[in-house]
């Protein structure tokens, strides 16, 4: 019987030790993103790639450069199904940081629509 004691004991004694050494520091975004999915999208005539797969569930770093001056869309980009728009000034990288949480084609593109992209989260 002490003995039984001792091995439940040691076992969640072991439990309790590994849960408090994963969650003493608390993760900070930087590390967070170490492990993201990171895709470089360059805007032109067109957004390049024009198709981006994903995995659902993992972090997500999109990066968009503006690579020319025209068309006059092209300053912005919103990612519909992730509340996410940003200004893409010229020359200058901008990363977009979320989590896909369900699978399915997502579009992405200028607000006036005349240029489009696809996520597509598996």
């Amino acid at each position: 019987m002490d003995a039984l004691f001792l091995i439940a004991s040691g076992g969640i004694l072991t439990s309790v030790i590994g849960v408090w050494h994963a969650f003493r520091e608390p993760l900070d975004l930087d590390t967070l993103m170490s492990s993201a999915q990171r895709r470089h999208v360059r805007v032109g005539k067109g957004y390049q790639p024009g198709r981006i797969q994903l995995k659902t569930g993992r972090p997500v770093r999109l990066v968009f450069t503006r690579t020319l001056e025209a068309p006059a869309c092209a300053d912005q980009v919103v990612l519909e199904g992730f509340d996410l728009t940003a200004e893409l000034p010229l020359g200058k990288a901008v990363a977009l940081d979320f989590t896909p949480r369900k699978s399915g084609e997502y579009a992405f593109g200028c607000p006036g629509h005349r240029m489009r992209g696809r996520l597509y989260v598996v």
